[in-house]
């Protein structure tokens, strides 16, 4: 039963001490920078459809996404 037990905590703290080593030798990770979203400059009237206003902002504009807003197609694209 002791050997068990003292088995238990040597697997234990060997696993302990491999994920705070894995933790402090990771790499750090990418941090996308923020979107800003702009009135679309090839859109004209009223927008209805975020679908179209999307597909607009991104085949004519190279934004990531468009969507409407208040009546307005807006593109969204990296500040």
């Amino acid at each position: 039963m002791a050997k068990s037990l003292t088995s238990f905590f040597t697997l234990s703290t060997l696993l302990f001490v491999f994920l705070v080593l894995s933790n402090t030798f990771e790499t750090p990770t990418m941090v996308e920078a923020d979107d800003c979203e702009r009135p679309s400059g090839t859109w004209s009237g009223l927008c209805f459809n975020s679908l179209n206003c999307n597909n607009q902002c991104i085949q004519y504009e190279n934004a990531i996404s468009g969507t409407c807003k208040n009546f307005e197609c807006l593109c969204t694209r990296p500040c």
